[in-house]
C-alpha cells in the first residue's frame, strides 16, 4: 500500500512531468516514480506504476490525440512497465475518441508477443467500453479474434465470452462471424473456437447441439477437430455427427470422428 506521503509526491510529480517533460519531448517517465523506495522482485510496484498511470490519463483526457508520440514512446520503448502505463493511459483515450484511437490501439495490440501483456491492455482499455456497449464493439473484438495471433485470442475469447453471458441473444450472430474464419484458422484461433464453443454450451446448449447437427456431413477435417474439441456432453445430434465423421475415407477426418465416438461414449455412460 501506497502512504499517503509517497501518493503526494507520486501526484505532485506526475503533474510536474505533465507540465513540464511532455511538451518539450521529454518522455522518460520513470523520473516520477523511480525513486519510490520499495521493489517487488526488483520492480517498481504494478500499484505505484497504476497509480502514476491513471494520474496522467486525468491529465491527458480531455486531448488525448495531442499525446500519440508519448504513447508511442512508452509502448515502443519502456519495456514492460511502459505497456502497463500505456494501457492505463489509452483507457481514457478510447473513452473519449474510440473512432480514432481503436484503428490505433489495433496496430499496437498486433505487435505484442507477450499474451500477458496483451490481456492487461486488453482488460484496462477496451473491456470497459465493451461492457457499456458490447454491441456497438462486438464485430471489431470478433474480427481481431479471427487473426491468427497467439498473444491476442486469449483475450478475445474472454471479451466474446463475457458479451455472450450478458447478451445471450448475440451467441447466433456471434458464433456465425467466428464460424466464417473456421476453413482458414490456424492453432491459436482453433483453440480459441474450440473455448467460446465450450461457453456457448453452458450459456444456450440448445443452440449448441444444434451446431452438430448442422456438421453432421462435414468433409471439412478442421471444422471436425473444432468440434471434437469442443465435446461437452453426449447428445445424440453429436453422436450422429461424430459417427459420420468415423467412417469417412478421409484419414483426418476419421481420426477425430473415431476419437469423438470414444469421448461421448464416455459421457454417455456417466450421465
Amino acid at each position: 500500500m501506497i502512504s499517503m506521503d509517497w501518493k503526494e509526491r507520486l501526484r505532485r510529480d506526475s503533474d510536474d512531468f505533465f507540465k513540464n517533460k511532455i511538451p518539450v519531448g521529454f518522455y522518460d517517465i520513470e523520473i516520477v516514480y523511480n525513486a519510490y523506495p520499495l521493489r517487488i522482485n526488483n520492480k517498481i510496484p504494478n500499484e505505484v506504476i497504476a497509480f502514476v498511470g491513471k494520474k496522467i490519463a486525468s491529465k491527458i483526457a480531455d486531448q488525448p490525440t495531442e499525446y500519440i508520440k508519448f504513447y508511442d514512446y512508452l509502448f515502443d520503448h519502456k519495456g514492460e512497465t511502459g505497456k502497463i502505463l500505456f494501457a492505463y493511459i489509452i483507457t481514457r483515450a478510447l473513452q473519449k475518441s474510440p473512432d480514432i484511437f481503436f484503428p490505433y490501439l489495433e496496430k499496437k495490440l498486433f505487435t505484442l508477443k507477450d499474451a500477458k501483456l496483451a490481456v492487461l491492455i486488453v482488460d484496462k482499455a477496451i473491456c470497459p467500453l465493451v461492457r457499456k456497449e458490447p454491441t456497438k464493439y462486438q464485430n471489431i473484438i470478433i474480427s481481431w479474434a479471427k487473426i491468427d495471433h497467439p498473444s491476442l485470442t486469449l483475450s478475445m475469447q474472454k471479451i466474446i465470452t463475457s458479451i455472450m453471458q450478458t447478451h445471450p441473444e448475440n451467441i447466433p450472430e456471434i458464433f456465425h462471424h467466428l464460424e466464417s474464419g473456421w476453413l482458414n484458422a490456424g492453432e491459436p484461433v482453433i483453440k480459441m473456437n474450440i473455448a467460446v464453443m465450450k461457453s456457448i454450451y453452458k450459456i444456450n446448449p440448445d443452440f449448441y447441439y444444434k451446431i452438430y447437427g448442422h456438421y453432421q456431413n462435414t468433409r471439412e477435417p478442421i471444422f471436425a477437430e473444432i468440434l471434437t474439441g469442443a465435446i461437452m456432453d453426449y447428445h445424440p445430434d453429436i453422436e450422429t455427427a461424430v459417427t459420420h465423421w468415423s467412417q469417412s475415407g478421409n484419414t483426418r477426418l476419421k481420426k477425430y470422428g473415431m476419437h469423438a465416438l470414444k469421448l461421448i461414449n464416455k459421457k454417455r455412460k456417466n450421465k
